[in-house]
């Protein structure tokens, strides 16, 4: 009896051998998993990275294990390489906090949008996984002789200033938004002052407002037009200034009465010009000569103001109904857009010269620097021609500026 029951303490024992432990820890060893990704530099600002957009090397990627928001000592991190590649190993299957830590100042947040970190799930089924974190650099005083666009983004209707060089190159770029999280401008036209400043027609939430924009201290401000704006949504707002001024057509549809708006950028004031001064603005500019002109929404009538008096000038009639945008140089010499050319008209609207740009029937801009050198935007190129409308460059601009092709010379 005594040795059947030592036989039987013999044989639980053997049923109960070291393998249940071992395969304890081989179920731990496959209860991680690895997140791993880059910190890249969005230079269009986008949130999406593209083929040409390097890494940034240096930057530390963590997770939040806490969700405090902070990196504390003992979570796991890693440096981003020379192509901006991080790998977090061991990682417990489950849901984390991954986040990357704002450690340049230089450098601003564009992916992801809402907040530093992105929450990601590591599954036992998925060996890794990937997080990217996107960054572009604090904007810079623009350059004389570059000229700005405006971008709509792909991502979350961020829209995107771009600094563009005359060779067609992105100097810079500047989301733009009002630091509040979903809220974010889509731009309708720009203009920039004698001080660098950038002045942008926006819709917030089918809002109009003017916003000015301030490379150097990297600082938005509004206007809101105290109420007096009565532009519909989609409907275009276009830009033209003079010193402290920002002139703003005001249309609240293609038949209704329209006016226009005039912004003292110095303290917000704003007054407003009804239809029975100044038309139904399709466009409006503050020509090298000083004076401000209005094309009418009949796309052939122009009229023209001093712009701090707003005292009726003249007025003039076009030869074709088609024009969509204009400017004109100091001796009151006009150059119109109307659809794929440019006109240069004499100061009474006689057609001087026409000049072909490859660009969309409906869209885009035309501006004159304090040079005399004429810069046109559409939705895919820019052209400039000299003031005696030689070509000088033209490029694709870098993106599909998606029907807008509103710029300004710096």
């Amino acid at each position: 009896m005594r040795r059947l029951w030592r036989n039987v303490k013999a044989r639980r024992h053997q049923r109960r051998p070291l393998l249940q432990v071992e395969s304890l820890e081989a179920r731990q060893l496959l209860a991680t998993g690895v997140i791993e990704g880059h910190k890249w530099h969005d230079l269009d600002g986008n949130g999406l990275r593209d083929p040409s957009e390097p890494g940034l090397p240096g930057w530390q990627v963590y997770v939040d294990v806490n969700r405090n928001s902070a990196f504390d000592s003992g979570e796991p991190v890693d440096t981003t390489d020379r192509d901006g590649r991080y790998t977090l190993p061991n990682i417990p299957i489950g849901l984390h906090r991954v986040a990357s830590i704002p450690q340049a100042s230089e450098y601003t947040r564009t992916f992801p949008v809402a907040a530093e970190w992105q929450l990601v799930r590591v599954n036992q089924n998925e060996p890794s996984i990937d997080v990217d974190f996107g960054a572009i650099d604090v904007p810079e005083p623009f350059t004389v002789g570059n000229f700005v666009v405006g971008k709509p983004s792909s991502r979350d209707n961020i829209d995107v200033l771009l600094e563009i060089d005359l060779g067609g190159n992105i100097v810079q770029s500047i989301v733009v938004h009002d630091g509040s999280a979903g809220m974010h401008y889509q731009i309708h036209d720009i203009v920039v002052d004698a001080d660098g400043r950038s002045h942008m027609a926006v819709d917030v939430n089918n809002v109009p407002k003017l916003v000015s924009f301030d490379p150097q201290t990297n600082s938005f401000s509004e206007h809101t037009g105290d109420g007096q704006w009565e532009s519909a949504p989609n409907v275009p707002i276009k830009l033209a200034i003079f010193g402290d001024y920002v002139f703003a057509t005001d249309l609240e549809n293609a038949s209704a009465d329209g006016g226009l708006l005039r912004f003292d950028t110095t303290n917000g004031s704003v007054v407003r010009y009804s239809d029975s001064i100044v038309g139904q603005p399709r466009d409006v500019n503050v020509g090298l000569n000083g004076l401000l002109y209005v094309l009418d929404q009949d796309g052939q009538t122009v009229n023209y103001f001093d712009p701090t008096t707003m005292a009726a000038v003249g007025s003039i009639v076009l030869p074709s109904s088609e024009y969509v945008a204009l400017a004109a140089d100091h001796s009151g010499h006009l150059f119109a857009k109307d659809g794929l050319s440019i006109d240069h008209l004499d100061p009474t609207g006689g057609l001087l010269e026409s000049a072909g740009t490859k660009a969309d029937p409906h869209s885009g801009d035309v501006n004159l620097s304090l040079t005399g050198a004429l810069l046109t935007t559409s939705t895919f190129t820019a052209t400039s021609l000299d003031p005696t409308f030689q070509l000088q460059v033209a490029f694709g601009l870098p993106y599909n500026l998606n029907g807008a092709g509103f710029s300004g010379w710096v």
